[in-house]
């Protein structure tokens, strides 16, 4: 993704499988929401009313984070627990083949880290993954500036 200083519209960052993957675990079409950035529009600085240490005269982006969201495949809107199912059925699109459902500590897909996972409610089942994931996200920036045709 691309941003430009002279564009201040938030937009919205959307997790997709890459394209051509053998079983992607978000199905074409679809997405998970993981927020959304902003290239802050500068302005003059005040020179009363805010601490010299802010900057509102600088480039500045926003990161806004996603909304701590579950998703996973249609068998983890319909495995119910005390809580009730794992993620509502508008969140349960995941490909089921991807890879994540079923994995346990011992297979060769295995889940990192270990501990964090939705397993099935059932004895036969359990330590199993039920295949969910979260919109937990952090970002990596890289940044370019062209000033007067000088990068």
């Amino acid at each position: 993704m691309t941003l430009h200083a002279d564009g201040h519209d938030a937009v919205e960052l959307l997790g997709k499988s890459p394209p051509g993957t053998h079983e992607p675990m978000i199905p074409a079409g679809r997405a998970i929401h993981l927020g959304a950035v902003q290239v802050m529009r500068p302005q003059a600085q005040p020179t009363s009313g805010i601490p010299a240490t802010l900057r509102l005269d600088v480039l500045r982006l926003r990161l806004t984070p996603a909304h701590g969201l579950f998703y996973g495949p249609a068998v983890a809107a319909t495995n119910t627990s005390v809580d009730g199912p794992a993620v509502p059925m508008g969140r349960a699109f995941l490909n089921p083949n991807a890879g994540w459902l079923g994995a346990t500590n011992s297979t060769t897909r295995f889940v990192q880290p270990g501990d964090t996972y939705d397993m099935f409610n059932t004895a036969e089942d359990a330590q199993r993954s039920l295949g969910v994931v979260d919109d937990t996200c952090e970002a990596l920036v890289s940044a370019t500036l062209n000033v007067a045709g000088a990068t």
